[in-house]
């Protein structure tokens, strides 16, 4: 009898666990760039192979880019980006785009900033 009830509280605590479905709060500005981008943001192997959304300064104006992070390539930096309002912004020089921070992966799905 004692094993039956110890068996039925550890089933109950089993059964009772449920996975955390946190809900993240994506900024809109970031839900409306991974949409725009959405063709170019991919994963083939993480940390060697990928292409993230960035968001960085140009020219005093916060814009948001694709970025293809590899390290066995000659890759190309981005031409333009896209402020929050969907306005195309080209970059003269893309040495000029300050304050880069990465704010999503595409590897891991998740906003990382």
């Amino acid at each position: 009898m004692r094993k039956i009830i110890i068996l039925l509280i550890a089933v109950t605590f089993v059964l009772g666990c449920k996975k955390s479905e946190e809900k993240v709060d994506i900024p809109d500005c970031i839900g409306e760039m991974v949409k725009r981008y959405e063709k170019e943001l991919k994963c083939t192997k993480q940390g060697s192979m990928e292409t993230n959304l960035y968001r960085g300064t140009y020219k005093n104006q916060q814009v948001y880019f694709a970025h293809t992070i590899c390290q066995n390539c000659n890759v190309v930096p981005p031409q333009h980006g896209y402020d929050c309002s969907g306005k195309k912004i080209d970059f003269s020089d893309y040495q000029e785009v300050s304050d880069i921070k990465e704010v999503y992966n595409s590897c891991t799905k998740k906003v990382t900033e």
